[in-house]
């Protein structure tokens, strides 16, 4: 990129502030954990100074912020009535007219303290890294013309303690290795949308390596995703019907020794949850994922429904849930099983909506052998936004 003379026309500074509580109720069986209930507390406080040098809005940031600038299912903020994920550092941006960048280095939040306002800084775990955007020049697919744009991208973290654990699998039981592990991810999302299409393709590279408390070996990281989404929408038809299909490959590997290349892809910050599976019964680990997807409204009411049919990718790994391992000795098979799930949403007014979320994880034959049970899950939320 070339840089010449530059004019200043825009000189600002921004202080933003955002408080969170969380409460919940109901059946104390349930379990609800400290992402549901939530002491009053500083929730984002951040300051923001923007500048424009020539063609280019440029601005810095510095404090407690929520940051979303990844693919959903690399990097979320959990999904409410969550509290959600935020960070704390500093995030510089210039944004071109056809390109931009994004550069950063967090600290996570703190939110276990049980006192109002006595969230700190979570120094076990970070994150940090660059990323690009391309506005790519418009093409023809027929008739269709295609707006598409790629992202490049370096995300690292970094993990201590009981997230930074990798699973050790026996023939009886599952356990874990705890330690520290640095991850840098590696990668690119070339996603686009036309008047009747749309499409994304991800592929990303996991490095890094994972120390064991107590000791100074370390062991090397080696995994990956491949990501893609492709679907054809008709606006013009009654119920605006849009056909899809969602495919998503995670690694996975080296589950039964201490020693040797990590190979199981990692997830640590919430990928979005309708992404894979509402349930939460399968995650992003181990994972062959093949799902079709159809959509449609009418009026203020849409309909989401997903197909997910997944299989392991490696018979040497386990399978994965949201947050841990699954201990199936016996399992022996790829195929894992069907996660049929829709989502109903009625917009009730311009604040309120209402939402209905049902799945169903139907485990394959060899997994019931396993020990594994098919299970339903709803969910029903009513939502007010101003």
């Amino acid at each position: 990129m070339c840089w010449g003379p530059t004019s200043i026309s825009e000189n600002t500074g921004v202080f933003f502030a955002q408080l969170v509580n969380g409460t919940a109720a109901g059946w104390n069986g349930y379990g609800y954990g400290g992402t549901y209930r939530k002491r009053l507390d500083l929730h984002q406080a951040f300051i923001e100074y923007k500048r424009t040098i020539g063609t280019a809005k440029t601005g810095l940031m510095f404090g407690r912020q929520q940051f979303l600038d990844a693919p959903s299912y690399v990097l979320y903020d959990r999904e409410p009535p969550n509290i959600q994920i935020t960070w704390n550092g500093p995030r510089a941006y210039a944004i071109f007219p056809h390109v931009r960048f994004d550069l950063y280095d967090f600290v996570a939040t703190d939110i276990t303290p049980t006192a109002m306002f006595h969230d700190t800084q979570d120094w076990n775990t970070r994150l940090y890294g660059f990323n690009t955007t391309f506005d790519v020049p418009a093409f023809h697919l027929g008739q269709q013309r295609v707006q598409s744009y790629l992202d490049l991208f370096w995300i690292g973290f970094h993990l201590g303690g009981k997230t930074g654990s990798v699973p050790l699998v026996s023939a009886s039981k599952i356990s874990s290795v705890t330690g520290a592990t640095n991850r840098n991810n590696f990668g690119f999302r070339w996603y686009g949308t036309a008047q009747q299409l749309e499409y994304a393709i991800g592929v990303l590279w996991q490095q890094g390596n994972f120390t064991q408390y107590g000791t100074t070996a370390r062991r090397q990281v080696s995994a990956y995703s491949v990501n893609t989404t492709l679907g054809y929408r008709r606006s013009n038809l009654p119920l605006k019907p849009f056909f899809g299909i969602q495919t998503d490959v995670y690694s996975g590997g080296n589950e039964n020794r201490r020693t040797g290349t990590v190979g199981t892809y990692s997830a640590p910050f919430a990928p979005q949850n309708p992404y894979l599976d509402y349930t939460g019964y399968i995650g992003a680990a181990n994972l062959i994922n093949l799902s079709p997807i159809v959509v449609g409204s009418y009026g203020k009411v849409s309909l989401r429904i997903k197909v997910p049919i997944l299989w392991r990718e490696t018979t040497a790994s386990s399978v994965y849930s949201i947050s841990s391992a699954y201990n199936f000795p016996r399992f022996r098979s790829h195929f894992i099983g069907v996660a049929p799930n829709g989502l109903l949403t009625w917009a009730v007014s311009r604040h309120w909506n209402w939402t209905h979320v049902v799945a169903w994880f139907a485990a394959s034959h060899d997994l019931k052998n396993a020990g594994a049970k098919s299970g339903l899950y709803y969910q029903s939320s009513l939502s007010f936004a101003f």
